[in-house]
């Protein structure tokens, strides 16, 4: 399965934090929370990622690369101007041909078991 992170926000509501580096480095515990966020895919072996960028974008890029070290393969979406959910998702469509996939916000933790959601998912008659 592969997964989109959505971390294209601006994280107004974080500033002056987000003046420098985007929401989704911002640290928790030690660690930016996409990466934590990475960690938790990786735990249901979701290891193909695409994640959407807008603001300071290199930032992201050159912390993760292309995401080997944490056992992932990471393409990343850069928007010119910010889409939006729908809009980032269908900007890279092309990535999501092959059956389900989890769509994310990256400033969102979670200890959801994933496993059981696509369980659930796919019984529903899903992807």
């Amino acid at each position: 399965m592969k997964a989109m992170l959505l971390a294209a926000g601006l994280g107004t509501r974080l500033r002056p934090l987000t003046n420098q580096m985007p929401k989704c480095m911002v640290p928790v515990d030690g660690k930016p929370i996409l990466e934590r966020n990475i960690e938790w895919l990786c735990k249901y072996g979701i290891t193909e990622i695409v994640i959407n960028l807008y603001h300071l974008p290199e930032v992201v890029m050159d912390y993760f690369g292309d995401g080997s070290r944490w056992g992932v393969d990471i393409t990343y979406s850069i928007e010119r101007e910010i889409l939006g959910t729908a809009g980032g998702v269908k900007h890279v469509a092309r990535l999501f041909d092959e059956g389900a996939f989890l769509v994310w916000y990256v400033d969102n933790l979670s200890t959801c078991d994933l496993k059981r959601l696509i369980t659930f998912h796919q019984a529903k008659g899903g992807g």
